[in-house]
């Protein structure tokens, strides 16, 4: 499963700079859902949702 979920992000990551803002808070959502079934990938997927948030204002995300 590891190998499937790195490669997932790498393909995430390809289509970030095509996608919208409101796609893009899905996909973080739907991430950290993922780090739920998954826990022994938390860290992988912490990190990759840390670069590609790197720059985003904070006021842009939606509050929980």
């Amino acid at each position: 499963m590891e190998r499937r979920i790195d490669s997932l992000l790498k393909q995430i990551a390809s289509y970030l700079a095509e996608i919208d803002d409101e796609f893009k808070v899905l996909l973080v959502q739907s991430l950290l859902a993922l780090t739920t079934k998954y826990p022994e990938q938390h860290a992988a997927i912490l990190s990759f949702l840390s670069s590609i948030l790197r720059g985003v204002e904070v006021a842009s995300l939606p509050h929980a």
